[in-house]
Formats: C-alpha cells, structure tokens, sequence
C-alpha cells in the first residue's frame, strides 16, 4: 500500500495535531480549474477530466462571443 508523501513528510505521525491537519486538508483541497475550449465548426469537442476513485466533476459549458 503507497502512503501519501505529505503524510510521511510529516514523520507518518499515529495521530495527528490540528496544525499538521489543517496542512494535510489544504494539500487536498479541491480548487476549481479554468479552461478555455475552441470548439471548430463541426460543433464537436472533447475535454479529458482526469479522475481518481470518488471524485465527482462539474464542467460547465459556455459560449463565449
């Protein structure tokens, strides 16, 4: 099983305090991506969402003059 490296980082404590949990939650943190997509004029388009085990992902879509 491969730990998580912040985690080792932090000498792979039992427990941890509240400073080394605030530090891990803000490692983890998901933060919203912005892309920019050129669509041709066949209308079709694709974009590649990388993905682990239980994200769930919003892509909104919008036209942009």
């Amino acid at each position: 099983m491969q730990r998580p490296r912040a985690w080792i980082e932090l000498g792979a404590p039992k427990t941890l305090d509240a400073a080394q949990m605030a530090r891990l939650q803000a490692l983890t943190a998901d933060r919203p991506r912005h892309r920019a997509l050129r669509v041709p004029a066949s209308g079709k388009a694709s974009v590649a969402v990388a993905m682990r085990i239980n994200d769930v992902v919003l892509v909104n879509v919008r036209r942009v003059p």
